[in-house]
């Protein structure tokens, strides 16, 4: 054989041992790093990215995409400190050039550069191989006990770190879906929040985390992207609003936008927390996300691209998120989490409350159905409440609209976007319907309510598979 034969030969060897890896590091790897999957095939049209920790995590792209035509991605994680987010940026700019990145400053204070190997590999993981993952893994395991020189190999090639998964690979591993919430997630659940603890003071500037948010600055205004700084609202400790208040400085002086969300009371905490000190849930995320946006799309010039033939996969993309958001909506086992989910600019929704219903008695469900409007004040719940008399509510958040009706009233033909709704009175009582059929048929009982929900397609058309009927008893 002659010796180029025998080079080439080497060569072809060593590219076919590489693919064969990454293959298997793909494989072996399992969901970590998949939230990158779609950001690589969409970055080109990609105008606002999220970053940041699980505070940044829970802004859905889809629904942005829906109520404002905005072409977005979350890069959020859990447990990332600012030097991880850092390279998380780093990786995304390779790739896209956003007009505008919001960053949640959450974990400023945090002293190492990540939290864990764990936290670290999972989002590393989403990075291709080259020369900013490799700059990454160095930085971020140098002067770092958190993660040892062994540990290095596994974070530049993931089946150095999950070659002993084989025993528990499973038909997933080789045929992963892909998750049209496009980096983000839904919190569902409701806690009693902690009490915050105010102040004016601001921490110390020695964190590894401000020196990552000014590198941040830095990149932001040397490729000429809009940065704005956020601070997510929750019941927070002393520590916590010492953190916001140094961002707030930071962003004051390098002459950036900055939002701290721990200043103004735009969610409920009673019933807005995921946890008693830390995270908000989904009803109190929208509604930060509906502030925020409005500052954005005042002060950025973000295009809104519905109806624009060039965007017209993020229609599709819409399409395909759609089902993910009907399981979301499964998830939610209590009364009080399908009322939660209700506070959502791109669903409409029903509820029934008959007379003398027990459920008037229960502050939280009825703080919730208030909280449905998105955009309004409920004017006739209170009342209904004093009287105990029926009440019935239909918010379309297809053209803003809020029905209600109390006592004796009654309707027919009420066009919606969950169809035509009827409320009358029958030979068997109170029938509720929409679209007068049968199986949407409902007679109340005593101390029962009735939640209708169905998510708002795209451009007015409502997505059937969604609507659904679900009963509410008192606790």
């Amino acid at each position: 054989m002659k010796k180029t034969d025998k080079i080439l030969l080497v060569i072809l060897s060593l590219c076919l041992i590489i693919v064969i890896i990454s293959f298997l590091s793909y494989v072996f790897k399992g969901n970590h790093g998949l939230s990158w999957e779609l950001f690589y095939e969409y970055a080109d049209d990609i105008d606002v990215l999220f970053l940041g920790n699980s505070h940044a995590a829970d802004y859905v792209p889809m629904e942005l995409w829906e109520q404002y035509g905005v072409t977005s991605y979350n890069l959020a994680s859990s447990g990332v400190p600012m030097p991880v987010t850092y390279w998380t940026l780093m990786n995304a700019l390779d790739y896209a050039s956003p007009k505008l990145v919001v960053l949640d400053c959450y974990a400023l204070e945090h002293p190492n550069k990540t939290v864990s190997l764990a936290y670290t590999q999972s989002v590393l993981d989403g990075f291709p191989f080259g020369p900013t993952k490799l700059k990454a893994v160095y930085d971020l395991s140098t002067d770092n006990d958190e993660i040892s020189e062994k540990d290095r190999l596994g974070l530049f090639w993931p089946f150095g770190s999950y070659h002993d998964r084989w025993k528990s690979l499973s038909y997933w591993d080789f045929n992963k879906t892909e998750n049209y919430l496009l980096g983000s997630n839904y919190s569902i659940a409701i806690t009693p929040p902690a009490e915050a603890e105010p102040t004016d003071e601001c921490m110390p500037r020695d964190s590894v985390g401000v020196t990552y948010l000014y590198k941040i600055i830095e990149e932001c205004k040397a490729r000429d992207i809009n940065l704005l700084l956020v601070y997510a609202p929750f019941p927070a400790q002393r520590s916590k609003y010492m953190e916001a208040n140094l961002m707030e400085e930071i962003a004051e002086e390098c002459g950036v936008d900055c939002i701290n969300f721990l200043d103004m009371e735009l969610v409920d905490f009673d019933i807005d927390c995921v946890d008693s000190n830390c995270h908000l849930n989904t009803s109190g995320i929208r509604k930060i996300e509906k502030y925020m946006f409005d500052f954005i799309l005042a002060n950025y010039d973000i295009a809104d691209h519905r109806g624009d033939s060039r965007y017209a996969c993020w229609d599709e993309m819409y399409e395909r998120f759609m089902p993910t958001k009907s399981e979301i909506l499964s998830v939610a086992e209590t009364d009080a989490l399908r009322l939660m989910l209700l506070h959502d600019a791109t669903m409409s929704s029903c509820v029934y409350i008959p007379q003398g219903s027990v459920l008037y008695d229960d502050e939280q469900l009825i703080k919730l159905v208030k909280n449905i409007p998105t955009d309004a004040t409920l004017t006739k719940l209170d009342g209904a409440k004093a009287e105990r008399s029926e009440y019935l509510l239909v918010v379309d958040n297809l053209s803003g609209a809020i029905h209600e009706f109390t006592g004796d009233e009654r309707i027919e033909s009420l066009s919606c976007s969950l169809g035509t709704v009827d409320y009358i009175d029958s030979p068997d009582g109170r029938v509720l319907s929409i679209d007068g059929s049968e199986n949407m048929l409902y007679r109340a009982s005593d101390g029962e309510a009735l939640i209708v929900q169905g998510i708002v397609g795209y451009n007015g058309r409502a997505y059937d598979e969604t609507l659904s009927w679900s009963s509410v008893k008192a606790s």
